[in-house]
């Protein structure tokens, strides 16, 4: 009898071991899905923040300085590389411009009036880095800083006058500067580009992350 209940004492307790053991082991898995459920819902979280830097530009019509904004944004995220957070920097943004065919009279449709001198094509503006579409405008951004948008925008504003030689760009502005009755008439279709507006029309993921967003012309 005495081994019987020393055998009974053993098992009991093995089995009370067993079942510590089995509760830990069950404590420490759920642990590990608590902990992987986080990590999911951290990455899912900042990815959704990410898109939302983008997406700010979707929600209504934005104009042409919102689409340089946007393009430059691009631009910087397409620029660095590997993985940061949940965000994989190696899978690129690419951005689509479309101003439209060219209408009837000859002239594109994005155009308010006369024919386009800065962009010229009639296949939409795929935009990745800052060479092409960011390259055409460079030049007129640059005439803000060194010039100043107000003497620009008169300079915009009396092309006819001085293309005309009613005008002169000194009498205009008061001072000599340095720029051609073309480039004017450049800076005018890009400072019409600024104020224009466009729709997005397309925006395309991988995995969960932005990869494309389409714009088109309005108006």
């Amino acid at each position: 009898m005495e081994n019987a209940s020393k055998f009974l004492l053993m098992a009991g307790g093995i089995l009370i071991a067993l079942l510590v053991i089995s509760a830990l082991v069950l404590m420490f898995n759920q642990i590990g899905d608590y902990e992987k459920g986080k990590s999911n819902t951290e990455k899912v979280s900042q990815v959704a923040d990410f898109n939302k830097e983008f997406m700010v530009f979707t929600y209504d019509n934005i104009q042409g300085t919102d689409i340089i904004s946007l393009a430059n944004k691009i631009v910087n995220f397409n620029s660095k590389s590997g993985m940061q957070n949940s965000i994989n920097y190696d899978k690129k943004i690419k951005l689509i411009l479309n101003f439209g065919n060219k209408n009837k009279s000859g002239s594109f449709a994005y155009k308010l009036g006369g024919n386009p001198v800065i962009f010229t094509k009639d296949d939409p503006y795929i935009i990745e880095n800052s060479s092409g579409f960011l390259q055409l405008i460079s030049k007129y951004m640059e005439y803000d800083n060194k010039f100043s948008i107000k003497v620009m925008n008169r300079l915009s504003a009396n092309y006819d006058s001085i293309a005309s030689g009613e005008k002169t760009i000194e009498q205009i502005t008061g001072k000599d500067i340095p720029i051609t009755l073309s480039e004017i008439e450049k800076y005018r279709e890009y400072s019409e580009f600024k104020g224009s507006t466009f729709k997005n029309t397309k925006i395309e993921y991988d995995g969960e992350q932005i990869k494309e967003m389409d714009f088109e012309f309005v108006k």
